[in-house]
């Protein structure tokens, strides 16, 4: 594999973990806010 394809692998990598990170992290914010609203 060629050095420039690894490299936006790893930063796709990167990305989508940080997005997954970021949807996570919204999601528990909504069920407890809608569990405290309740």
């Amino acid at each position: 594999m060629r050095k420039s394809s690894l490299l936006l692998c790893t930063r796709i990598h990167a990305v989508v973990h940080i997005a997954f990170s970021v949807y996570e992290c919204a999601y528990s914010f909504v069920v407890h806010g809608c569990l405290l609203e309740a």
